[in-house]
């Protein structure tokens, strides 16, 4: 097996283990969950709609997740508006 195949095999391994520990309640695990979506690993795409619920649950007790959940926010409305889609709160 390449390095390459065992790093991506590693990510899908932590990727599904994160998985099973946020649906438990694991606040750490939603946030590793949510930053490997954010950042296209494990085979996962920085979706939006699954990243901000992640980083949102992790919140509760997991300070890192309150600025991923910021950015991700500020990230969200600059697309908004640059495309013409902002919305109005």
């Amino acid at each position: 097996m390449s390095l390459s195949s065992q790093r991506t095999y590693s990510r899908i391994v932590a990727m599904i283990a994160n998985k099973q520990r946020c649906d438990r309640g694991t606040a750490e695990a939603c946030f590793r969950l949510g930053t490997m979506h954010g950042k296209n690993l494990g085979g996962l795409h920085n979706n939006l709609e699954e990243v901000l619920p992640l980083y949102d649950k992790a919140c509760a007790s997991h300070v890192d997740s309150l600025c991923e959940l910021a950015k991700a926010h500020r990230d969200e409305q600059a697309k908004r508006v640059t495309t013409g889609r902002a919305t109005e709160r």
